[in-house]
């Protein structure tokens, strides 16, 4: 469970550092369609252009073709490993449909956020809390425009 100072200490951080982002990367994405290599391919490049951006060490992606088994009895599309530097994404909603592109760009940014957070915030833990959405809000913004 998170501290209340890891809470207040996210929260100082409502928006990432730099407002002069590339596009191409994150359209490239946008338009890979719902096939797991594409998508992979095009979620690869991102992070890279993310993290040599900030600055901080690259992480690898992977793309499960499958759905997440909820064995903690939640729903996730998406899993962070610091300590690997390691994204996981399920592909699939449901069994064997593919997500929305939307919806798998946002759990990309939702997971890179936790790397943003430990390697170019350097907070203690990376929580979801006002400050962390709010950071991804920002980013996505930011890609789009």
């Amino acid at each position: 469970m998170a501290s209340i100072r890891n809470i207040k200490k996210s929260n100082q951080y409502l928006t990432v550092d730099y407002s002069d982002f590339s596009h191409e990367e994150y359209l490239a994405l946008l338009h890979s369609g719902s096939k797991v290599e594409p998508r992979k391919k095009a979620s690869q490049i991102l992070l890279d252009y993310l993290c040599d951006k900030y600055g901080i060490p690259r992480c690898t992606i992977y793309i499960l073709n499958t759905s997440y088994d909820p064995i903690f009895g939640f729903t996730s599309m998406g899993l962070y490993e610091g300590g690997k530097k390691e994204i996981t994404l399920w592909n699939n909603r449901h069994y064997k449909v593919p997500c929305d592109i939307r919806t798998f760009i946002n759990t990309l940014l939702h997971e890179f956020m936790h790397h943003y957070d430990y390697y170019y915030l350097r907070l203690p833990d990376s929580v979801h809390c006002k400050g962390f959405e709010s950071r991804i809000r920002d980013l996505r913004s930011k890609l789009q425009s």
